[in-house]
């Protein structure tokens, strides 16, 4: 978006359209004209001067001008209700021409804006001869007079401005944008006062001792100013000039941010991520990965950094940030994602639980996450006590993300505490599998499903069974054997 829209905005603008994940893109163009003109102080008139003197019976011409788009209209009004339209003010003149002259720049289609620049005309008849400072001037002479006032205005002290043009005693050479910029007043010793006129670049930016620049709204603003002042009397011109360098500052401004040659990187190849920055005074510029928040790369005093991977991997997949930050208002920041091909993996900074224990009548998911790109396609299936898949329970439902799905059951079934099992398949082999079980925490303990375990704890079993029922038999026949010894005996 362009805040104020100015002379210096008029252009041919490119917008850019792009899909990061397909990486196609679409331009359209357009062009921006700006309205401008005209602004007060900055109508000129060809005679560079307030005061014009001219012959009786000779040919003013006097022309004015003005920096606008579209091209303003001029009019010229003077004494005896005089007016004339046109930028070019032309006629002969006698002593009743003489007066103020008044020129009047209009836009029409900057809301009717304008401006004027004025001219004091004096009309001179000269007689076959007359007197100016003590000296005889002939009329036949033209050259003659204006010599010979010279030399009687520099012996009464008409003279200036020579080297006394200054700004002050510390006229301000920076300012922040969006600021407003103080006022830098031009001075001169003249005899008369002179005329001033301020120049941006060597193009007329007003006329008068004193520069305003207002609030600072375009970087543009900055650059060279250089004050003119002149001293011009009956045709004598003495004029000199200083300059002073403005410079503005500027918070960082993320202009384009990129991977060379291609966002969509094979696994294996280098990526290099690039980052442009438009900042006064220079930066500082940090590269950090948004899913780990740690800092790759910090370069200062530039306005273009670089970050590269020499060896890409399915892991370096995601979004980088590159942020610029010169002390002037905030940071900014931008963001680029990044594609690696590669196929389908376990997500490792993701907890994987694979057993799940859980009630009857119970809710349960089961979830997975991988890296992948392009993005995987997940397929659920059940297993149950075997191998051999089956489709998923009526109770089961699938839901998936980008790059995580989930086997969610709202209430379990007795049926459902078996094995499960999930594939992610983006077409790059190999293919990422997981095996999850759902045990039911009712039980004593989980069924030992393993054959050598369960051999082991069957033997355990048994022998302790064997030495019980020996136990038994022992005791059985030693009661028998001393049963007869008994017999008569009283107890």
């Amino acid at each position: 978006m362009i805040d104020s829209v100015g002379k210096s905005e008029t252009d041919n603008y490119t917008c850019t359209m792009s899909n990061g994940i397909t990486g196609r893109s679409q331009c359209l163009q357009t062009t921006l004209v700006a309205i401008y003109g005209p602004s007060s102080g900055q109508v000129m008139l060809s005679s560079f001067q307030s005061i014009t003197i001219v012959e009786d019976g000779t040919m003013l011409n006097i022309t004015c001008s003005a920096d606008c788009y579209p091209p303003c209209s001029f009019t010229w009004t003077g004494p005896h209700s005089f007016s004339q339209s046109g930028a070019q003010l032309s006629q002969f003149v006698d002593m009743n021409k003489e007066g103020n002259y008044i020129c009047t720049a209009s836009n029409q289609e900057n809301l009717w804006k304008s401006a004027t620049a004025s001219v004091t005309v004096i009309v001179i008849y000269f007689p076959d001869s007359f007197m100016v400072a003590d000296h005889t001037v002939q009329s036949s002479s033209w050259i003659s007079f204006l010599n010979s006032v010279q030399r009687s205005f520099a012996s009464t002290g008409h003279d200036g401005p020579g080297s006394s043009v200054n700004l002050g005693s510390n006229p301000p050479t920076s300012v922040n944008l969006y600021q407003r910029a103080p006022d830098i007043t031009c001075s001169a010793t003249c005899n008369p006062p002179c005329d001033y006129r301020w120049y941006h670049d060597r193009t007329m930016y007003s006329s008068g001792a004193t520069l305003s620049l207002g609030v600072i709204e375009k970087k543009t603003s900055g650059g060279n100013y250089t004050c003119e002042a002149n001293n011009k009397f009956l045709g004598l011109d003495r004029s000199s000039s200083i300059s002073v360098n403005i410079t503005i500052y500027y918070g960082a401004e993320i202009v384009s941010l990129s991977v060379l040659d291609s966002k969509t990187v094979n696994e294996n190849f280098s990526a290099i991520f690039q980052c442009q920055v438009d900042s006064n005074p220079l930066p500082t510029i940090t590269w950090r990965k948004e899913d780990i928040n740690t800092v790759l790369k910090t370069e200062s005093g530039v306005v273009q950094s670089q970050f590269r991977i020499e060896s890409a991997q399915c892991q370096n997949l995601g979004n980088y940030t590159c942020s610029a930050y010169n002390g002037i208002w905030t940071q900014a920041n931008g963001t680029l994602q990044s594609f690696v091909k590669c196929h389908p993996r376990t997500d490792s900074e993701v907890p994987l639980e694979r057993k799940v224990y859980k009630k009857v009548h119970e809710a349960a998911f089961l979830s997975y996450t991988v890296i992948s790109y392009p993005l995987p396609k997940f397929t659920w299936m059940f297993l149950g006590n075997g191998s051999q898949t089956r489709d998923l329970p009526g109770s089961a439902s699938v839901y998936a993300s980008e790059r995580q799905s989930e086997l969610k059951f709202t209430s379990l079934n007795i049926d459902d505490f078996e094995y499960y099992s999930v594939v992610a398949d983006n077409s790059l082999p190999p293919s990422a599998k997981e095996v999850f079980e759902i045990i039911s925490a009712e039980l004593p303990a989980p069924v030992i499903r393993d054959p050598q375990v369960a051999a082991v704890g069957g033997g355990v079993v048994g022998g302790i069974v064997f030495v019980i029922v020996i136990v038994v038999v022992a005791v059985i026949l030693k009661r028998w054997t001393l049963k007869p010894k008994m017999e008569g005996k009283c107890l």
